[in-house]
């Protein structure tokens, strides 16, 4: 009798413990594919930023990138709102022989502390001198506002105020995922070729 109670509780155990399992499995199920779930259930899931939301910026952010892979120091300058930064171009000129091209760019916005002024986080493919694949990298937060009429890349001095908004904005789960999913494929591609997982490891070192 007491060896049938023994029997009876292990199986009831393995019940309970199959069905977590499946509902662990489905939880993830779910959230990997929440946003196609969101929309089969016509419900729009909101971001904190929003996507290519605005062409002028785009064009500028694509000009600047462009310009740095290429050690342009004119179009930079016109770029920015402080050109005298690009007088000296012994840095750009240095990155632009590792880092040869940008493409696949999108811009991520978010809203800034001055009225029309962005918070953009830029994603792209990035080409590096003797590295086979193509890695997804993301940009440093840049700072667009308009000056004269136009969008420019602020690269001023911060104020603690301004590096502040931004460590904030940073730490929400949104952008944090877009972090994630950069060091995912990194991950993913220096795995599987040498010559990528030779640079990150030159970089860690």
């Amino acid at each position: 009798m007491a060896e049938k109670r023994k029997k009876g509780v292990r199986i009831i155990i393995t019940i309970w413990v199959i069905f977590i399992l499946m509902l662990a499995a489905l939880g993830v199920l779910v959230y990997m594919n929440k946003d196609q779930l969101f929309k089969d259930l016509g419900v729009t899931r909101t971001y904190v930023y929003t996507v290519d939301s605005n062409e002028e910026i785009n064009t500028l952010v694509e000009t600047y990138l462009k310009a740095l892979a290429n050690a342009d120091q004119a179009t930079l300058q016109s770029c920015v709102t402080t050109p005298s930064q690009y007088d000296n171009m012994t840095t750009v000129e240095g990155r632009s022989k590792v880092i040869t091209n940008y493409e696949n760019i999108t811009c991520y916005y978010v809203g800034g502390p001055e009225e029309g002024s962005y918070i953009v986080y830029v994603i792209m493919n990035i080409t590096i001198n003797g590295v086979n694949t193509k890695p997804l990298d993301i940009y440093k937060p840049l700072y667009v506002l308009k000056e004269g009429g136009k969008y420019l890349i602020d690269n001023s001095a911060q104020s603690q105020e301004l590096q502040d908004f931004i460590s904030q904005i940073s730490l929400e789960k949104d952008i944090q995922e877009l972090y994630q999913t950069v060091k995912a494929d990194q991950d993913s591609k220096a795995a599987s070729d040498p010559t990528f997982a030779e640079f990150m490891n030159k970089l860690d070192n």
